[in-house]
């Protein structure tokens, strides 16, 4: 099938979003659970792509960083939570970010099909919220992030609260709180050995409280 008819195909026909989305993730527990242990266990990502556009009607878009490309251009971005466990690898649930702009415009909101439901929301309670799946049975051993979302002080403190373990990439400005007393710089581990400058890595347990600045 062509771009274009596939693209009005997906538009205009009268989907079942969440339920269909529903369905997906049930299945997917449901292979997940049949699968063999793994040494890593269920793994959770948060992951942001951009889409390089043309033109100013794409819902969405704007001049922003793409990873894709190296640099800042016209495009989109959509938020997206994958699971992997062993050589299986599986998407789980995705939204388009929609910018504060395009929030704030209702008319051209409604020019280009985006109802009045959806408003402007930072990346990371959109990556958040995909990633509650319980209800689904999906369940994360671990959950793994970039500084896009390692930046984000309210997700990384959520993500203690509700007890989710992760891994994420923060930036090195941040100090990070282990015993209650000793800290560490971003461009420190938690054991104090010294890490790449711009690469260091943030492990939460949720099982201690920690605290990042």
């Amino acid at each position: 099938m062509r771009a274009r008819p596939l693209q009005k195909f997906l538009v205009t026909a009268d989907w079942q979003h969440e339920a269909t989305r529903s369905k997906l993730q049930r299945r997917v527990a449901s292979v997940i659970d049949e699968l063999p242990d793994d040494p890593m266990g269920t793994v959770g990502r948060f992951v942001e792509t951009s889409c390089l556009k043309k033109g100013d009607r794409t819902p969405g878009g704007q001049r922003q960083y793409l990873a894709c490309v190296g640099k800042i251009d016209y495009s989109t971005v959509t938020v997206y939570v994958e699971v992997a466990k062993g050589r299986f690898w599986a998407p789980l649930g995705m939204d388009l970010y929609l910018p504060k702009p395009w929030g704030a415009d209702r008319e051209r909101c409604a020019e280009a099909g985006i109802t009045d439901e959806v408003r402007y929301r930072p990346k990371w309670p959109i990556a958040y919220c995909q990633g509650r799946l319980d209800a689904y049975g999906v369940r994360f051993d671990w959950l793994v992030f970039d500084e896009g979302c390692g930046s984000k002080v309210p997700l990384l403190r959520v993500l203690l609260m509700v007890g989710q373990k992760f891994v994420g990439e923060v930036p090195v400005s941040f100090s990070v709180s282990t015993d209650g007393a000793r800290r560490s710089n971003g461009r420190r581990g938690a054991d104090g050995d010294q890490c790449q400058v711009g690469a260091s890595i943030s492990a939460g347990t949720g099982h201690h409280p920690g605290s990042v600045h």
